[in-house]
């Protein structure tokens, strides 16, 4: 506490004096956010009155990594099919600093979008010795385009297969037909884009023969 007699004035025979004070908050483990800590008799004083409270209020900032709820936290996991199928143990600086390690159990398989959950590795509970859990989301990052080659294909397929469905030949009389990527948003929307497109044509003063070639078809 600091006196520094920044002036003084009279009021109705009392006197008044500035002064700052160096108010000390101790935050503890496992607050929350809005939480609010009020300090007694610290506020303003009035003459003829009790000093007022200060009240401080708690703001959580996010985390790069971790999500709260509550006493549990959660955190997003991205790991690799292999990881998926085989396991993973993996070792996690927590936010208190210390380092974690955490791992799957022997024999589990992980999908995407899997939740998993450790216990006592979540945010500390006020008052208590107790913790929240971890829980851990799961996306599998599958292998893109032309990372795998035939006989890594093949290599997978010794492993895992036989495939439930039977591999069909192509016949000479036979297209085959190759899947593609699609923007999910225009499923339904086939005829409205084929109207936008045969709008665009007959601007351009050819759409009307390919469409009466089309109907001959």
């Amino acid at each position: 506490m600091s006196n520094q007699g920044s002036g003084a004035s009279l009021t109705r025979g009392y006197k008044v004096q500035q002064k700052k004070e160096t108010l000390v908050v101790e935050i503890l483990k496992g607050m929350k956010n809005n939480q609010k800590i009020t300090l007694r008799g610290k506020g303003d004083m009035i003459p003829g009155t009790l000093p007022g409270d200060v009240v401080f209020v708690i703001k959580q900032q996010n985390h790069s990594t971790f999500k709260r709820r509550g006493s549990d936290l959660l955190l997003e996991k991205e790991i690799t099919l292999l990881e998926a199928l085989c396991g993973i143990k993996w070792r996690m600086k927590h936010l208190d600093g210390r380092e974690v390690v955490v791992s799957t159990s022997a024999g589990e398989i992980l999908k995407s979008q899997d939740l998993k959950c450790v216990q006592d590795l979540g945010m500390p509970i006020q008052d208590t010795c107790d913790f929240g859990r971890l829980f851990v989301l799961f996306k599998v990052k599958f292998p893109g385009k032309g990372d795998l080659d035939l006989d890594q294909i093949n290599a997978i397929e010794a492993v895992l297969g036989p495939r439930e469905t039977k591999v069909p030949t192509v016949r000479d009389d036979e297209d085959e037909n190759y899947l593609e990527e699609v923007d999910p948003a225009t499923f339904g929307k086939l005829n409205q884009q084929a109207k936008g497109a045969a709008d665009e044509s007959d601007e351009e003063g050819g759409g009307g023969g390919q469409r009466v070639q089309c109907a001959q078809q």
